[in-house]
């Protein structure tokens, strides 16, 4: 492992970067004291450069360099990155836990983002709120939607995956790197922050709620997804009053979370107008 151009210097003994970052990447707990999570791939390390993330260390192999988007991103990194240094790719596999991988990944330090900016953002735009969603990659990709759908940032509370595990990052497909998120927030807290905004929770429950159709999306709202399986935590269940459910032919039981999420939050959009500023709809029909 040798020290690329724009680095600091050495990384000194050959397993303490590939170890720490390892870590990092299989520990929460870990990421929560470094402030910081591992991100991979070629893509994902484009939208960190693009949207100028602080990249406190990167590590690439010759995988990256055999072809023209490898090697432009290899150029930017060394040129962002703290420290930019070469790998093996025995050792990139070792700090993801996966022998498939495009040779690179880096060590970048997490934006925090406070509950109140969120909640402040002048345009109220609708919130995705995981109350229980434990599948990392589910989680990554709710951010992914909620981004391409306008979303204003994602709220996290605790007992939910962890959004910056790298499956969720991977899940995200960059949209971490431009959408706000706060994670392990208290949920009874949380809602009393949300109406203290002005925002009204939504519920998504399999049946028995208001048709998406018929939810007034121009409002603030903060849409309140629960695990595919139990739903919304109880305690929290009794604090929302408005509730929405998607028709659906009566064989079919419910939708995943993440397919549930796409459709509400398309329709927000709908109401509100397509993103990017172009004029989709006004109103509901039906």
């Amino acid at each position: 492992m040798s020290p690329r151009s724009g680095g600091t210097g050495p990384l000194g003994r050959r397993a303490a970067p590939i170890g720490a970052l390892r870590r990092l990447a299989r520990s929460s707990r870990e990421r929560e004291r470094q402030g910081a999570f591992v991100a991979d791939g070629v893509r994902l390390l484009e939208e960190a450069v693009g949207r100028g993330a602080a990249i406190r260390l990167a590590l690439t192999s010759s995988r990256l360099e055999r072809e023209p988007r490898g090697r432009a991103l290899a150029k930017a990194l060394g040129e962002r990155a703290a420290r930019c240094c070469e790998a093996t790719e025995e050792a990139i596999a070792a700090i993801l836990g996966m022998e498939r991988h495009q040779g690179v990944v880096a060590e970048i330090e997490r934006r925090l983002h406070p509950l109140a900016s969120i909640l402040g953002q002048p345009s109220r735009p609708p919130l995705l709120v995981a109350c229980g969603v434990q599948d990392p990659g589910n989680l990554g990709s709710l951010l992914r939607v909620a981004a391409a759908a306008g979303g204003g940032g994602l709220l996290a509370t605790s007992g939910t995956a962890d959004p910056w595990n790298p499956k969720a990052v991977r899940g995200s497909a960059g949209a971490i790197f431009h959408l706000p998120v706060a994670a392990g927030l208290e949920g009874t807290e949380m809602l009393h922050e949300l109406g203290r905004a002005s925002y009204t929770p939504v519920m998504a429950v399999a049946s028995g709620g208001t048709p998406h159709f018929r939810i007034d999306w121009r409002r603030p709202v903060a849409l309140v997804l629960g695990s595919e399986g139990a739903g919304v935590p109880p305690e929290l269940r009794g604090l929302i009053s408005e509730s929405v459910s998607l028709p659906m032919a009566a064989a079919v039981e419910s939708l995943n979370v993440l397919a549930a999420a796409a459709v509400l939050l398309y329709e927000a959009a709908r109401w509100r107008g397509l993103p990017g500023g172009r004029p989709w709809a006004t109103r509901a029909r039906g």
